[in-house]
């Protein structure tokens, strides 16, 4: 592009002729003259997926360029016949000046739980981006655990999970179960690089790696036998369908639960046969009330003897005429009242309380003890605990040979809302429980 200066004269008609004279600059726009040296793409693809592409383009003219389009072609000839990819801006390009499409990955957030044990497993996700202009190939992602938060020779690698080829602005979460090294004790960040192994050329290669928050790791000591692990638990009796299609899952982590059922006279029986298959299968089933009542407010109008006869005594007698002998009793709305506990001891072994998002240490039981009050976490949906809160209650219960207990209610296969918890939660949990070496009890099993 060139300029230069020159006198014009510029005529204005206002009723009258008048020429006026105006120092103007004059532009001149120079052709562009672009070409392609080189275009990379990967050996193979699937139809209709996505295929990472670079092109270098080099302007060999002397004005500026503009868009490079990207075309599909069964032979090295551009034709109509062609399909349109895309198109690249290449506007920037100036006499002799080349441009390359690059990807760049970069970790845009890595979580951990709370706590972990030296020796056990740890999960991990961490969230992959391409911020570049150009698409990336698949990759690694690299995991390793550091005393801070640069990665360095002293860092331990952990592992690496594959990345898939990603185009220029979308991401990929990636997630990994890794071992801690043993001996490892106190506070460790887990760092994740993104393209771990350095086999792509990025637009920035400083920029691949993030941190997790503190992760602090406890060294258990040696016990001749260990009884940590969690009592799992499901309470209502509308629920029987869900419970029965969690078989599989239960089965899977050689896993046992407590089904606490409610409202007797709704239960038919198909859904008696199969609280019978779930009970034979090592299932505990348990008494959650003849109707649901909420004790608290029952007994505001009523004694705890009515509560007894009304609630508790007709349901059980209900509950053995189908071929079960309830020995736990979980309360409606965890709604325990001290005076029907009294009462409640004398037909069952534990009375069950809950807590919804408060993480106190009577929601873990002592192996043996033969506490009869006992108090469940919630793990539905609604009450807001994340997978990261239960993973941290599930080690603390490891690294105090404790039994956690956890309660839900309606097992539901994704999407899960007020009183649900999601398939892939309770897969998270029994994965965790078994990862780290630790039981699965129903209440009975407790003691």
């Amino acid at each position: 592009m060139e300029k230069f200066r020159m006198l014009c004269t510029i005529f204005l008609v206002l009723g009258c002729f008048i020429a006026i004279t105006y120092a103007v600059t004059v532009v001149i726009i120079n052709p562009t003259d672009l070409s392609i040296i080189g275009v990379t793409v990967p050996p193979y693809t699937t139809s209709g997926g996505q295929v990472p592409l670079t092109a270098t383009v080099k302007n060999a003219g002397s004005g500026y360029s503009f868009d490079s389009n990207f075309y599909l072609s069964e032979n090295r000839i551009f034709d109509p016949s062609d399909s349109y990819l895309w198109g690249e801006n290449t506007s920037a390009l100036t006499l002799g000046k080349t441009q390359i499409t690059k990807p760049d990955l970069v970790i845009t957030g890595v979580t951990v739980p709370l706590y972990t044990v030296s020796g056990g497993q740890v999960p991990l996700t961490a969230t992959v981006k391409n911020v570049g202009s150009g698409y990336s190939f698949d990759s690694c992602t690299y995991f390793y655990l550091s005393k801070n938060r640069i990665l360095d020779p002293s860092d331990s690698y952990i592992g690496n999970e594959y990345t898939s080829p990603l185009s220029p602005g979308s991401s990929q979460t990636v997630s990994y179960s890794a071992s801690i090294p043993s001996g490892s004790s106190g506070a460790y960040y887990i760092l994740a690089k993104a393209d771990g192994s350095n086999g792509i050329s990025e637009e920035d290669e400083g920029n691949n790696i993030d941190f997790s928050k503190a992760l602090e790791t406890f060294v258990i000591s040696p016990r001749n036998t260990s009884h940590a692990g969690i009592a799992l638990s499901f309470d209502d009796g509308k629920y029987i369908d869900d419970w029965y299609a969690i078989r599989l899952i239960l089965q899977k982590y050689n896993a046992h639960a407590t089904f606490f059922i409610s409202n007797l006279d709704d239960v038919n029986q198909s859904d008696i046969e199969k609280l019978r298959i779930l009970q034979a299968e090592g299932n505990e089933i348990a008494f959650h009330g003849r109707y649901h009542l909420k004790a608290e407010e029952f007994l505001q109008t009523h004694s705890v003897d009515q509560y007894m006869d009304h609630e508790i005594i007709p349901g059980i007698d209900l509950m053995k005429s189908w071929g079960f002998n309830p020995v736990n009793f979980a309360y409606p709305y965890g709604s325990a009242d001290p005076a029907a506990n009294q009462a409640l001891f004398g037909y069952f072994g534990h009375v069950r309380g809950i807590h919804n998002n408060n993480w106190n240490d009577d929601v873990y039981y002592t192996y043996g003890s033969n506490t009869p009050f006992i108090v469940s976490m919630g793990i539905d949906f609604n009450y807001g605990n994340s997978d990261e809160s239960i993973y941290a209650g599930i080690l603390k219960a490891k690294v105090n040979d404790k039994i956690l207990l956890i309660y839900g209610h309606k097992p539901v296969p994704n999407n899960p809302g007020q009183y649900e918890t999601s398939y892939d939660r309770l897969e998270k949990i029994l994965q965790y429980v078994s990862d780290n070496n630790m039981k699965t009890y129903t209440i009975s099993e407790m003691d």
